[in-house]
């Protein structure tokens, strides 16, 4: 009974708001009718289910603990293949923890590429054979006149006087 009221009323409502609507007159909605709006409009199931990554995910809970460190209740994990246990354990800090927060799905495919991964930050699960090892990062000086001359760059000498 009270739907039917409801619904009534609704028509009414929208009946004697047409002619202002028409003009471009309406009112700002409420929270409940953004509310009511957006129950309406739920959207429908998806028949696909997104895929999982369960390897990615291994990796993620295998490097958020060796980060984070393991706590009492935490479930033993399974075993990683032992070339991404060998990466892992290459890892330092910093790329240990950009592993625990690298999406799943990222680590995934990382892992997948060999030698042709892409998340270079991590390094390379499998280094490549052909691949030159990388060298070494130069050891950068503190002093501006140094960096400026390493990078092609000569100071300009003014001498009070002289014509030039």
């Amino acid at each position: 009974m009270r739907s039917i009221l409801t619904a009534v009323l609704q028509a009414i409502w929208w009946a004697l708001t047409l002619p202002l609507a028409l003009l471009g007159i309406q009112r700002k909605p409420t929270a409940s009718d953004l509310a009511a709006s957006l129950l309406a409009d739920t959207p429908p199931a998806s028949a696909d289910p997104e895929p999982a990554y369960e390897m990615g995910e291994l990796i993620r809970e295998h490097a958020a603990r060796r980060y984070f460190g393991k706590r009492a209740g935490d479930a033993p994990l399974a075993e990683l293949p032992a070339a991404v246990a060998a990466w892992l354990d290459r890892m330092d800090r910093p790329a240990m923890y950009r592993a625990a927060m690298t999406p799943a799905r990222l680590l995934e495919a990382h892992v997948a590429a060999g030698p042709d991964g892409q998340l270079r930050s991590l390094g390379l699960v499998a280094e490549r054979p052909d691949a030159p090892a990388p060298a070494p990062a130069p050891a950068r000086s503190e002093n501006l006149s140094e960096i400026l001359a390493d990078l092609g760059y000569a100071p300009i000498v003014h001498r009070a006087g002289a014509a030039g």
